[in-house]
């Protein structure tokens, strides 16, 4: 008997994830590496999204900074710069996990974020194994689609530092 796939599904609220690898290479402009529209008036005070990405990082020996940000709308929530070594490397992995959490609602809502970047500690690309953005709370107007996503980008354009975004998820952990 010839296998047959499983029926395709469709997102379902809140969750997301990205089909093919995002690169982010020698820009300052930050590069998204995974991102879901919040639907309008969907949030209620305690609501938390969860973003988690994977990948790989490339630097030269000119030691960039990577910087990674938490967003909502546009406006950064958190954000992680974080320094290289001075030594070339290449296809050191990475882990960022980016926390929303919704503390009031309505044109006037609030919101927390927090940030957690996790790297490869041996041979280490980066000069901290984990670094944690503090919490930061913002206004949102939650009567409106909100997008939240997580970037990446250098502290200076330098060609041949890479960021290699090979799995993000955004996720409703908390409805």
């Amino acid at each position: 008997m010839a296998y047959v796939p499983p029926p395709a599904v469709a997102s379902s609220p809140g969750k997301t994830a990205i089909t093919a690898q995002v690169l982010m290479s020698g820009t300052i402009t930050p590069t998204v590496m995974g991102t879901y529209t919040i639907p309008a008036n969907s949030a209620v005070v305690g609501t938390t999204y969860q973003i988690t990405a994977m990948g790989t990082i490339d630097n030269t020996a000119t030691s960039p900074t990577f910087n990674f940000v938490l967003r909502l709308a546009g406006t950064t929530l958190a954000t992680v710069t974080i320094a290289s070594i001075t030594a070339a490397a290449t296809l050191k992995s990475f882990t960022i996990i980016g926390l929303l959490t919704f503390r009031t609602t309505g044109a006037t809502g609030a919101v927390v974020g927090t940030l957690s970047v996790l790297n490869e500690a041996a041979g280490t690309i980066i000069g901290a194994v984990n670094i944690d953005a503090p919490a930061l709370t913002k206004a949102a107007n939650t009567t409106v689609g909100l997008a939240f996503d997580g970037a990446s980008f250098l502290g200076a354009a330098t060609a041949g530092n890479v960021v290699r975004t090979e799995l993000a998820i955004v996720e409703l952990t908390k409805a």
